[in-house]
């Protein structure tokens, strides 16, 4: 069932998702702060006076070098940041230093852990959703920590004598612990590291991979197939208008999947949709949102809506409680 917004939303979403086991987020928090020190570390600390210069240097660094890793993890940053620079336009939090230092470490540190896969445009909004929620929570409970959005850097993850005890006796809605967190659920949203196959949670990696050999069609193309194949039962007038004038569900369908509906409607009415997809643990839910947008053929959706452009469904979707009633009467009617 749909769930309400509330201070503790980001608590709910890690729960569905699985993005930690319970009662131990300490765990999980160790595991990002090891990995994000391992893989961003200067090849210069590393260096040693035994250290054979001429097969590790930045002059000639070679594919499986240290300085080779290095200027490759180099070139991702930056194209993350890029991206993160023009997110969410005219909201100040996200363009905060602390908040878009944070986002950059999890997003970066994510792609290498995920090579086969790697960052693509579309998961920095993923991210940000996931983070600001927890950096919410975080504000409401922790009122004496790190205040995102308004310091000029995140907190620090240097390692010092006093990390073990911090982890273990942080708060579970600790403000200093927001990286470590929301890295943990954007994996778990992401699921890169779960089969296709695994029908217990969503899986929102497969909308950003490749096809996975020469005339298979990839994760995101099915479901647009899927999607089209159902609104050709739902309304086929509208099913033929489209092939008539040559629109490809892919023009419309990619970024209603690949960020979940994030840009379609406002920021909050966005998380209230996120709370009814990840409490069903159902990689299919996105589907399910869009077979309530195209069932609705009444006034809230007509067939010019649908070909105005990019920006019609923030005015003529029905209100997002409206909206969530329907995903949760069609999903109990059929499946994609």
């Amino acid at each position: 069932r749909a769930q309400t917004m509330g201070a503790r939303r980001t608590e709910r979403w890690a729960a569905s998702l699985g993005a930690w086991r319970p009662g131990d987020v300490a765990a999980a928090r160790r595991l990002y702060q090891d990995i994000r020190r391992a893989r961003t570390e200067d090849p210069r600390s590393r260096a040693t006076a035994a250290a054979d210069v001429s097969s590790d240097n930045p002059l000639q660094a070679t594919e499986d070098s240290g300085w080779g890793e290095y200027f490759r993890t180099a070139e991702v940053r930056d194209t993350i940041a890029l991206d993160l620079e023009r997110l969410h336009p005219g909201d100040e939090f996200y363009s905060a230093p602390d908040v878009q230092q944070a986002l950059l470490n999890l997003l970066l540190v994510w792609s290498l852990e995920n090579p086969r896969l790697g960052y693509r445009q579309g998961m920095h909004e993923l991210a940000s959703l996931v983070f600001s929620q927890r950096a919410k929570d975080a504000a409401s409970r922790d009122t004496g920590g790190h205040r995102w959005g308004h310091s000029p850097a995140a907190p620090s993850m240097d390692a010092t004598a006093d990390d073990e005890a911090g982890l273990t006796s942080a708060p579970e809605l600790s403000a200093s612990h927001v990286e470590h967190d929301a890295y943990a659920m954007f994996a778990a949203l992401m699921g890169a590291d779960r089969d296709d196959r695994c029908r217990r949670r969503i899986r929102m990696a497969s909308f950003f991979e490749d096809p996975p050999g020469k005339g298979a069609k990839s994760g995101v193309q099915t479901a647009c197939d899927r999607v089209y194949a159902r609104l050709e039962k739902i309304d086929p007038a509208l099913r033929r208008h489209l092939d008539e004038v040559g629109i490809e569900p892919q023009l419309f369908l990619l970024r209603w999947l690949r960020v979940l509906f994030s840009r379609e409607f406002h920021l909050h009415d966005a998380m209230v949709i996120w709370d009814a997809v990840i409490a069903t643990n159902d990689p299919n839910d996105p589907n399910a949102a869009l077979r309530s947008m195209m069932t609705d053929g009444g006034d809230h959706y007509s067939h010019y809506d649908l070909l105005c452009g990019v920006n019609a469904p923030r005015r003529v979707f029905p209100v997002v409680s409206e909206f969530l009633e329907r995903i949760e009467v069609l999903n109990g009617l059929f499946r994609l």
